[in-house]
């Protein structure tokens, strides 16, 4: 059975056709994926369901599982719908050539060549330039990026339309009607649109162009969306939460009624939409971004890299997180970036010798750290014993050394006993600076004061750190070094918590 939806021309000067078409609903039945179920249809995949059909047939059950972590309000993020990155050309030969080791043959999708037309800029769609004998991951990777839609979304319109991915016998005729589009179960395909190429380069301009349909549904506003063709089937009233879900629905406008959800699908199951999720998931990860992950994901960069995220990272970096990286590791890749070394080794000329950074010697620090030879938790202290920093705020003096040293590092002027010890280490061996330099930088109080520091920077500026959390934290920075601590802090509960309330506009 497909659903219907309106078609659109793929060329700005072609008249939109009026054609409707019925998208498949079957892929698979009763096959558990990421805590969504896919679910197979009452009827067999090429018999349409008519209205009359409808009121005469008894209620049909099947077997598929029932239907969990489906949220019929929000079917994917737009972030996901329309970032085209998240698979280049040869990512997309090789999952082609993954899910369907076993088809062989000139008609297998990851086979599967065509000769492509070039296609001006319009509205919806940036040129397309043909190219004679165009493999289909090649012609599903540049429809991706010429119309700002994920390829992943297009390789599971593919599949739930015509099972074209996992297939090990397609037809001329499937791929005639690749993605569903200007076809229906009781008229000839529209002619127009036949073919791979216009398939999909047509299924992507839909998701753009959900205005023209006459399936439009509104976002964030109450709307009834039908189960089936036929009105004696009912439907169901949603408050659609983006723009991606709203196109999904114009694309495919029915709901997954209860007795689908339930496991027991009748004759006003429609699955086109839970089958889609389904797929998605289980090939690519949850289509909806977390909304706190999300506030979690701009916060980190704020505050970390002291920058906006931009779309694709945010896509990117939620679906990380939600597909098992840990937010501590998520937060030490950022401290342990290209990005925040060369600002943290700039800040750290200036902090400790009090001048800008030679773009060299950014350079090569950088790429110090990133070999090993140099440890970035101790790099301030590694400055501090250069002979720029003695001759500068020593005075040239190893009293005066040692009490810069305490100034910098501890912010307090030393005792007396401290002093004459500390001194006398610096005198002891050729390389006594850069001993004492790291003692003091590595000492419990350093710690602390440190993680006081963090505390303030990354969960608020009135945020005191007491006396058990610096010590457990200084701790912790003895055993893991300092910024696999601060990692930690970025990870914690109450940094997500404050992510939330500052970012809510990701939620």
């Amino acid at each position: 059975m497909r659903e219907k939806s309106l078609t659109f021309s793929s060329d700005p000067t072609t008249p939109m056709r009026g054609a409707l078409r019925l998208l498949a609903t079957a892929i698979g039945a009763g096959a558990l994926v990421a805590g969504l179920s896919l679910v197979s249809p009452a009827a067999p995949a090429d018999a349409a369901i008519t209205p009359a059909a409808v009121a005469s047939t008894p209620v049909a059950s099947t077997t598929a599982a029932a239907v969990t972590g489906y949220d019929a309000s929000e079917l994917m993020s737009a972030e996901v719908m329309f970032y085209p990155g998240t698979m280049t050309q040869a990512a997309i030969q090789q999952f082609l050539q993954d899910k369907n080791p076993s088809c062989t043959g000139a008609l297998c999708l990851k086979n599967f060549t065509v000769t492509t037309p070039t296609k001006v800029k319009n509205d919806l769609c940036a040129q397309y330039t043909g190219v004679t004998d165009e493999k289909a991951s090649a012609i599903i990777y540049k429809v991706a990026q010429a119309c700002g839609v994920n390829p992943q979304l297009l390789l599971t319109v593919l599949q739930k339309e015509q099972s074209l991915v996992t297939t090990t016998a397609p037809t001329a005729a499937t791929y005639a009607k690749a993605t569903g589009y200007a076809c229906s179960d009781t008229a000839v395909c529209d002619p127009y649109y036949s073919g791979f190429f216009m398939q999909v380069i047509s299924a992507a301009r839909a998701m753009y162009s959900t205005t023209a349909s006459p399936f439009t549904f509104p976002v964030g506003t109450a709307t009834t969306i039908a189960y089936n063709p036929s009105p004696a089937c009912g439907g169901i009233t949603l408050t659609l939460k983006n723009k991606a879900t709203a196109a999904l629905y114009s694309y495919t406008p029915y709901a997954a009624n209860p007795a689908l959800l339930a496991g027991n699908a009748d004759t006003c199951s429609v699955a086109g939409n839970v089958n889609l999720v389904s797929t998605f998931t289980s090939w690519f990860g949850n289509p909806v971004l977390s909304p706190s992950i999300k506030s979690y994901v701009n916060a980190a960069y704020n505050d970390v890299l002291g920058r906006t995220v931009s779309s694709p990272e945010v896509v990117r970096q939620t679906r990380s997180i939600m597909n098992g990286t840990s937010r501590d590791t998520l937060s030490f890749s950022f401290l342990s970036s290209t990005e925040f070394r060369t600002a943290f080794v700039k800040a750290t000329y200036r902090s400790v010798l009090g001048r800008e950074a030679e773009p060299q010697g950014v350079i090569n620090w950088v790429a110090r750290m990133a070999a090993g030879t140099a440890n970035q938790d101790d790099l301030t202290a590694t400055f501090i014993a250069t002979p720029e920093y003695y001759k500068n705020e020593g005075h040239g003096t190893d009293v005066g050394y040692v009490t810069a040293l305490y100034s910098t590092i501890l912010h307090r002027a030393p005792d007396a006993g401290g002093l004459g010890r500390w001194v006398a280490k610096v005198q002891a061996t050729e390389d006594g600076r850069a001993s004492v330099a790291l003692g003091i930088w590595r000492s419990n109080e350093s710690s602390k004061i440190r993680t006081a520091a963090a505390y303030t920077q990354f969960l608020g500026a009135g945020r005191v750190a007491r006396d058990s959390e610096q010590q457990a934290w200084a701790t912790k920075i003895a055993k893991t070094g300092y910024y696999k601590a601060v990692a930690g802090i970025i990870a914690s509960a109450e940094y997500l918590n404050n992510a939330v309330k500052k970012y809510p506009q990701a939620q």
